[in-house]
């Protein structure tokens, strides 16, 4: 298929980076034995996990729905911290 396609080369090399990368993160997550550490890493990782649904986001990091709602009520939001 590379020698047919040359551009599936580059695209295919992408892609297989980005899931590397992507693996390597949860990798470094899977290590981090308490929740809020894990949803604290997510938090700084810059995604928007205020849109993400609590059941997808508690799945994620291997806990229930009800844990995920005393993280959430127990730590302070990063960009409060980046403002004071």
């Amino acid at each position: 298929m590379y020698t047919k396609y040359p551009e599936a080369n580059l695209i295919g090399r992408k892609l297989f980076a980005l899931h590397y990368y992507a693996a390597s993160e949860r990798a470094i997550l899977a290590r981090i034995p308490k929740a809020i550490g894990r949803y604290r890493k997510i938090q700084e990782s810059g995604l928007d996990i205020k849109r993400i649904p609590q059941r997808y986001l508690a799945s994620y990091l291997g806990v229930r729905v009800e844990t995920i709602s005393r993280i959430r009520n127990k730590v302070v939001p990063l960009d409060y911290q980046l403002c004071s």
